[in-house]
């Protein structure tokens, strides 16, 4: 008597196995699947942060250095830009260079009727002062590092469409 497996992608792999001859399409279909995971893992870089202790160590002294990943930065501000029924983060960059945080661009949907000067403002400071928080006030840079774009404006809460 035979096990039968009960994973969903054993069955699947034998039921794909069990086919003769092989779906129509099956290596389009298997390269499509596989492109989309590549692009579903975006690449991580790590952000150096400053703290009083470290601010401005000098380069080869043997200082602890400390870092955070672009992934944790980019997780936090998703965070915090949901955080509010006046708008909705539709796009997140941070660019880095040679561990350096260079700039923040954040695309925003807004809510209908919302003061939009007056939400980029307050936005951009969460933002500064979350990259403060995370990464010191250092590396933050201040708000000349924080690009706030509102890319579209729906009515009700852009969390929700």
């Amino acid at each position: 008597m035979a096990i039968e497996p009960t994973d969903p992608l054993e069955r699947a792999r034998d039921l794909v196995r069990d086919h003769e001859p092989p779906p129509a399409a099956w290596e389009e279909l298997s390269q499509s699947v596989m492109t989309k995971v590549r692009e579903a893992v975006r690449p991580s870089y790590p952000i150096r942060a400053f703290t009083e202790a470290t601010r401005t160590p000098a380069e080869g002294s043997g200082e602890d250095r400390t870092y955070v990943s672009s992934r944790v930065v980019l997780t936090a501000l998703r965070r915090l830009l949901q955080g509010s029924p006046t708008h909705a983060p539709t796009d997140i960059k941070v660019d880095v260079d040679d561990e350096r945080l260079l700039e923040v661009r954040i695309g925003l949907a807004c809510a209908y009727g919302v003061d939009l000067p007056a939400l980029a403002a307050r936005v951009r400071g969460e933002v500064v002062a979350l990259l403060e928080e995370l990464l010191g006030p250092e590396a933050a840079g201040g708000p000349g590092v924080v690009t706030i774009e509102v890319v579209d404006v729906v009515p009700g809460d852009p969390n929700l469409v």
